[in-house]
Formats: C-alpha cells, structure tokens, sequence
C-alpha cells in the first residue's frame, strides 16, 4: 500500500462527508435572519480548494514525500475523526445547524457535547 492508497481512502472520506453534509441541510430550522452570504462563503472556497489540491496529480506520480502505513494510517484516521467531531456537533446543535450564518427560531447557546470544550 503506496501514498496513493492513503490519499484514495481520504478522498472516499471526504465525498461521503460532503454528500452527508448536504443532505442534512433538509434537517434545519427555518432561518429568521441571516448573514449577508459574502461574508462566510470564502471558506468553502478554500475547503473546495484544499480538497482540489489534495486530489490533483496521475496515479503513480511522486507524492511531496513518501508515506508509509504509519503516517498514512495516521493521516486517514485523523480525517475520520475530524469528521466523527464535526458530526458530533452537527447532531447536538440538531435543528439549529445551518448551513450557513443564520439565526432560528429555536435559537440557544449549546454548551453541551464538543461545545463544552470550545466555550470554556
């Protein structure tokens, strides 16, 4: 198993995350204001422009450096866990997640879950 086999199963994980991603936007409160979209779109830009830049190149073509099982292994479950945590915070936050800046109707402060740890 070469770079390439670790880079394939991180690029899997991100298209299911995506596509995830999108389908629980069905799965959101109605918004009562909302934040000029300009303001927060840049990021998706850049996440959109890392994974292009992470999937570009020819099968069998030298990677920036050699990646063995270790860091590979490694690379690929540090990408699911980030995943794991992003989904974990999706599912606390419940109908209040958006997929943009918004305000709902059942707005709160969660403090709970992985909010607990970024409110501290």
């Amino acid at each position: 198993m070469g770079g390439l086999f670790y880079l394939r199963l991180a690029l899997a994980l991100w298209v299911i995350w995506v596509a995830s991603w999108f389908l629980a936007m069905l799965w959101q409160a109605k918004a009562t204001s909302e934040a000029p979209r300009g303001t927060w779109r840049w990021y998706i830009w850049v996440v959109t422009l890392g994974f292009i830049v992470m999937s570009v190149g020819r099968p069998g073509e030298n990677m920036l450096w050699p990646v063995g099982p270790v860091l590979g292994w490694a690379m690929v479950a540090l990408t699911a866990a980030s995943f794991a945590f992003a989904w974990w915070a999706r599912i606390t936050m419940g109908r209040m997640w958006s997929g943009g800046v918004m305000r709902t109707d059942e707005h709160r402060v969660i403090q709970h879950g992985p909010f607990a740890f970024s409110r501290e």
